[in-house]
């Protein structure tokens, strides 16, 4: 987390093509967790994926830490967090 994506947006979405049937519960989710073990997580994971109900989609958010900032701007001119939507298609 560089700050190289969505960096002026306070929402992103990332899709990623599954072709081994994982889904984001059993293998974002599993990921994320073990990320916010280590010290620093990589990731800034602030939420882990929250589900959006749906039949036909495998799609949640997460909530994420961003700790780089718009040139030399300082808190509380920081980007503050980031929601990423991610949708899974198979």
């Amino acid at each position: 987390m560089e700050g190289e994506y969505a960096w002026g947006n306070r929402e992103a979405f990332m899709i990623g093509y599954v072709r081994d049937g994982s889904s984001i519960d059993t293998t974002l989710k599993d990921s994320l967790s073990k990320a916010m073990e280590l010290h620093p997580d990589r990731y800034l994971v602030e939420a882990l994926p929250v589900p959006v109900e749906s039949d036909s989609v495998d799609l949640a958010y997460t909530r994420h830490g961003r700790d780089f900032v718009y040139g030399s701007q300082r808190p509380p001119n920081s980007p503050g967090p980031i929601s990423i939507w991610h949708l899974w298609l198979t």
